[in-house]
């Protein structure tokens, strides 16, 4: 009877042995899971706020991407309002040129006319001159 005392009593001690060690790893997983779950949640932290930061450069290029698309844009209209406007004024100005040399010519082709008319005037006349020196003679 006393080795069955010694041995339980060596059982219980080994069983008691046990539950420490067990309550060990379980306070260790216990830490272990605790800390796993608040590093997972500051990496996910700190992912957003590397997603909310590229979320806001991103946002930020293409709001000074668009900036200098308008001013590329605005420059690109004056240069061509400018180019069209010299166009314009050029094309005025031979037009005025044309319409000056038409209006000279206009009254060129009239004095001519004028002469043209006269010198047949004159040539009728010297004919009628012509015929009757002829049958005068």
């Amino acid at each position: 009877a006393v080795v069955s005392t010694q041995s339980t009593g060596r059982q219980e001690e080994k069983d008691i042995e046990v539950d420490k060690l067990k309550k060990k790893f379980a306070a260790m997983f216990i830490n272990h899971s605790i800390k796993e779950r608040s590093a997972k949640r500051t990496r996910q932290e700190l992912e957003k706020e590397g997603r909310h930061r590229n979320e806001l450069w991103m946002l930020k290029q293409k709001e000074e991407r668009n900036r200098k698309l308008q001013e590329i844009s605005e420059k690109t209209r004056a240069t061509q309002v400018s180019g069209v406007a010299k166009v314009s004024t050029e094309k005025a100005a031979r037009i005025a040129k044309l319409q000056l040399k038409l209006e000279t010519c206009e009254s060129n082709l009239e004095g001519i006319n004028r002469e043209k008319k006269a010198m047949r005037e004159r040539l009728g006349m010297l004919q009628r001159d012509y015929k009757k020196i002829n049958n005068n003679l």
